[in-house]
């Protein structure tokens, strides 16, 4: 399976800036049809699947609820898998 993804938050200073940008990009690419996955990566490292409906104050307090534990595995051909 291939598709779009979006990966936004990380463990950095810039962290919540980059979930309301994320978030952002999650709509716009929605918008056009293209129903992007929404990947949260959360401060402490680890990787989550939102949905894509998810807003900024889903993040207030870490890590969502309606988050799904994912793991990432880089692609033979390149990409995630």
């Amino acid at each position: 399976m291939s598709g779009i993804a979006v990966i936004f938050g990380g463990p950095t200073p810039e962290h919540d800036v980059s979930i309301l940008t994320g978030l952002q990009a999650v709509r716009a690419l929605d918008r056009r049809g293209e129903a992007p996955i929404a990947l949260y990566w959360a401060k402490t490292g680890e990787w989550f699947q939102v949905p894509a409906s998810s807003e900024g104050p889903d993040f207030v307090d870490g890590i969502p609820r309606a988050a799904t534990p994912d793991r990432l595995v880089l692609g033979e051909g390149g990409g995630f898998a």
